[in-house]
């Protein structure tokens, strides 16, 4: 039996700032999909209100929002696979692979931030992911905006990632806003990134603030 290992990075790198899930998690690809979770439903956090007291985040007044993407079409989507995740998107496998590539949006208490700036957020997650990841080459980076938001852009490669040795490639979208910070990640190997990178090009280009709901 053929087992496909899609991962959930993210929970990892928060794990390993102080934010998030301990461990490695993941999610299964395959055939099919559904409707993307609500991601407006997470949990309200008193330490995220606080984060910011009155002021305005870089990203704008987002106090009551949360961030969310649509995931591209025909992708399998795992609800919350970790506390610290939000949705995950993994495209559909073809007959002889043995990983999917796929999107993450993972959030995390913008609190432990000592630098509440995009280049403090891209800082913090660069360091977190040394623990973790192996011969990190970084190819850009660089602030951009991505659907209605302000954005770090972050393209890397590795050979470790996330405790799996296998050659990544990873592009992430880090974004801050008022209830924390969030971090839209591109997973893929080398050798299948550029394949599928217009689709995660795409699916970031739909990052929007909604209202969260109780």
């Amino acid at each position: 039996m053929r087992t496909t290992l899609v991962l959930c990075l993210c929970g990892i790198l928060f794990a390993a700032i102080g934010c998030g899930d301990k461990g490695k998690s993941d999610a299964r690809g395959g055939d099919g999909a559904k409707a993307p979770p609500d991601a407006s439903k997470s949990p309200a956090s008193d330490l995220d209100r606080k984060m910011y007291g009155d002021a305005a985040p870089p990203g704008g007044d987002t106090r009551d929002m949360v961030l969310t993407f649509t995931p591209p079409d025909g992708w399998k989507v795992a609800e919350k696979p970790a506390s610290s995740t939000l949705l995950v998107a993994s495209r559909p496998l073809k007959p002889d692979d043995k990983y999917a590539d796929n999107l993450s949006l993972t959030k995390g208490p913008a609190i432990v931030l000592k630098d509440k700036t995009l280049d403090g957020f891209e800082q913090t997650t660069m360091k977190g992911l040394e623990t973790t990841s192996a011969n990190i080459q970084i190819i850009s980076s660089k602030s951009v905006k991505v659907g209605d938001v302000q954005a770090k852009e972050i393209v890397f490669t590795c050979s470790k990632y996330g405790g799996w040795d296998m050659p990544w490639k990873v592009k992430m979208w880090l974004v801050l806003g008022y209830r924390g910070c969030y971090n839209l990640t591109a997973h893929g190997l080398q050798s299948t990134f550029a394949e599928y990178e217009p689709a995660f090009d795409a699916a970031a280009q739909t990052l929007r603030w909604v209202p969260e709901t109780p």
